[in-house]
């Protein structure tokens, strides 16, 4: 008798028919002992680890496999599987027809190779056929990325400080743009459309992007400008344009302090206040007053991303570069 599950590495929606092992027509992974995993209500709860990993909640997803490891006396694959899937961020994931990975979305800069994770070694031990087929070519496509990432992470200048702005927003876009052209002769920005004018493709720049974002090593702060209240249910497919995914990255590795609201909305969104207590308001965002917000930026950046020597030297009329070699507010260079 045929009956729906969800697919717990994907949650797609998947007719079983009682066999053994079942493959997913969505993202082709293959899923074994299905009728274990279904007697302890296992396929349930890996899918609810797999949905918080595909969003990028990855301690939610690891509290909800690390339970699944200790109340089960069995060794669970899946689990020890999503466990290292967490370790290198990995939101999505599939397979082609001969267990060829077709998608991998990694973020990880990790400095662990992946045939040092624990989780990945014990996984491989208790698992075989198909799905340790799948697992394994999915662990090198993995691995792959992760070194990539860390070219990237390296490519990368320094900057004081990343402005993003709601970019369906004309007033906003305009602004965001003016007020970069004013600050890049002063100090070090960031400013997606400008600094990655480079790098070709949206897929490539995402992956500068993200790593921009949420390393704090490459800027300390981040404004977003935006007019009216925040949309934050913002789910642009490319990260270049998701400023909603944009300040969730960020707000995960900076405190409330560093990432910056200019709005000339009345107030920040609640949302928005419960990663950022720092609001700009603007009367207007005309361009009257472009030069105005352009140095209420600076001396925020001055006074939360300069040491006292440098913040000294500034005041004495001195540009400060924080990439001698490079200049001002330098574009990032594909990689060679």
């Amino acid at each position: 008798m045929s009956s729906v599950i969800e697919c717990p590495g994907c949650r797609s929606k998947v007719n079983w028919d009682g066999e053994l092992e079942l493959k997913c027509p969505y993202c082709g992974e293959v899923v074994s002992n299905v009728q274990t995993l279904l007697g302890n209500n296992l396929i349930e709860r890996l899918g609810i680890a797999a949905g918080y990993r595909r969003v990028g909640r990855f301690d939610d997803s690891q509290q909800e496999l690390e339970n699944i490891l200790e109340s089960n006396k069995e060794i669970v694959p899946e689990a020890l599987f999503g466990c290292f899937l967490n370790s290198y961020e990995i939101t999505e994931y599939a397979f082609g027809k001969d267990s060829s990975v077709n998608i991998c979305k990694c973020n990880s800069t990790s400095k662990r190779p992946v045939e040092k994770n624990r989780d990945w070694q014990d996984a491989k031990k208790y698992s075989q056929g198909k799905r340790l087929e799948q697992w394994t070519a999915l662990s090198k496509k993995i691995e792959d990325v992760r070194q990539e990432n860390i070219r990237i992470k390296n490519n990368l200048p320094k900057y004081r400080a990343i402005i993003i702005c709601d970019y369906e927003n004309d007033r906003a876009k305009e602004l965001a743009h003016s007020v970069y052209d004013i600050l890049s002769t002063q100090t070090d920005v960031f400013f997606p459309p400008e600094t990655l004018k480079y790098i070709k493709s949206d897929e490539e720049k995402d992956k500068y992007l993200i790593q921009a974002i949420k390393n704090p090593e490459i800027a300390q702060l981040m404004f977003v400008i935006y007019s009216d209240t925040f949309n934050y249910r913002n789910k642009a497919k490319n990260f270049f344009y998701n400023v909603a995914g944009q300040c969730r990255e960020f707000a995960k590795v900076h405190t409330k302090a560093e990432l910056f609201s200019v709005t000339d909305d009345y107030e920040a969104s609640p949302i928005m206040k419960t990663i950022s207590i720092k609001t700009m308001r603007c009367k207007t965002f005309d361009s009257s007053s472009y030069n105005i917000i352009a140095k209420k930026i600076l001396d925020c950046i001055i006074e939360c991303a300069y040491d006292y020597d440098e913040s000294e030297e500034f005041e004495n009329g001195k540009i400060i570069k924080l990439n001698e070699d490079r200049g001002l507010s330098p574009k990032v260079r594909p990689l060679e």
